[in-house]
């Protein structure tokens, strides 16, 4: 809803914009998460955004005050919501979360794939630490074509151990009972008071909008 409400201001409500931003800053402090963890994942893709701004302002044939406005907007919005996905990635288990987006009727697919992928990620994070090593410690240097070909083994040798991995890890799964869906211990339930925050904030987006 937050997300939606900031991509569906109009360009020219630049101070509404600001009053977005300054609601994420107060849930970065309330949160007490690490600022430089936040600053360091939006900008990783702050280039990307600012480059398609820039784009879209020079697709007019005279830079008018108006194109000016539509930048600084199309680059705040952008910004703002991938702040708000960042900081409800640092606020929530991921475990949490999909069984949250379950509830919401995402289909049970899409989360199951999700979370195999986050679980197994850093497994196969290992996977290639392994594999450079083992490359560092027999590779000694070479011409650019020499190392196209031990790069391209290497890619080659992390498909087929991701593929035996999970043809290993699916039949262990099946064998204690997998039947297509993850099941979850604890069962998420709203209590009065994130209810109460909810309506609230749900106030707060109104309003924004209205004013």
């Amino acid at each position: 809803m937050f997300i939606f409400s900031v991509i569906s201001i109009n360009n020219r409500e630049l101070e509404k914009l600001l009053i977005y931003l300054i609601i994420i800053l107060i849930l970065i402090i309330a949160s007490k998460i690490k600022v430089k963890t936040f600053l360091k994942k939006l900008f990783l893709l702050l280039p990307f955004i600012i480059i398609f701004s820039i784009t879209n302002l020079f697709m007019k044939y005279k830079i008018s005050s108006f194109d000016k406005l539509n930048f600084v907007s199309i680059t705040l919005k952008p910004v703002i919501s991938l702040s708000a996905i960042i900081l409800l990635i640092e606020t929530t288990n991921f475990v949490y979360l999909i069984q949250s987006l379950k509830i919401l009727g995402i289909p049970k697919e899409i989360l199951n794939t999700t979370l195999l992928i986050y679980r197994y990620f850093f497994i196969l994070l290992d996977e290639i630490k392994k594999i450079e090593i083992a490359r560092d410690m027999r590779y000694f240097g070479g011409y650019f074509k020499r190392q196209v070909k031990v790069y391209s083994n290497i890619i080659g040798v992390l498909l087929l151990r991701s593929i035996e991995r999970s043809e290993r890890i699916f039949n262990a799964m099946k064998l204690r009972g997998y039947e297509n869906e993850i099941r979850y211990i604890l069962k998420l339930e709203l209590n009065k008071k994130e209810i109460f925050i909810l309506f609230l904030f749900i106030l707060i987006l109104i309003f924004i909008r209205i004013a």
